[in-house]
C-alpha cells in the first residue's frame, strides 16, 4: 500500500505520473506517453555516496538500453521539490 499522496505527488499527478513507489531508497513515478508510444520514469534515488539524485527516462519491457528522457522547467522544479523532501523525510546528506 502507498502511502498518502503529498502536495507534490499531486502536482506531479497533474504532470501525469503515478507514484508507483516510495521507499528510504527513492520514490518512482511512471508516465504513458500515448502519443509518442512508450513508458516514461522518474526516479528520485539515493545514490551509493549519500547523496540524491533525479533521472527520468524511457521504460521498455523488452530492451535493456534505457534512452534518457528530457524533463522540463517546471517538471524539473517539482523533481527538485521532491527530492528536498526526501531529504527531510530519510535523512539523506
Amino acid at each position: 500500500m502507498l502511502a498518502k499522496l503529498t502536495r507534490i505527488d499531486k502536482q506531479l499527478a497533474k504532470q501525469g505520473y503515478k507514484k508507483i513507489g516510495e521507499n528510504k531508497y527513492g520514490v518512482m513515478y511512471r508516465k504513458i506517453n500515448y502519443i509518442y508510444d512508450y513508458t516514461q520514469r522518474l526516479d528520485i534515488r539515493l545514490s551509493a555516496s549519500g547523496y540524491g539524485f533525479i533521472v527520468s527516462f524511457r521504460e521498455s519491457e523488452n530492451d535493456d538500453n534505457h534512452a534518457s528522457v528530457a524533463m522540463n522547467y517546471q517538471l524539473t522544479k517539482i523533481a527538485i521539490k521532491k527530492l528536498k523532501q526526501m531529504k527531510r523525510k530519510y535523512g539523506w546528506d
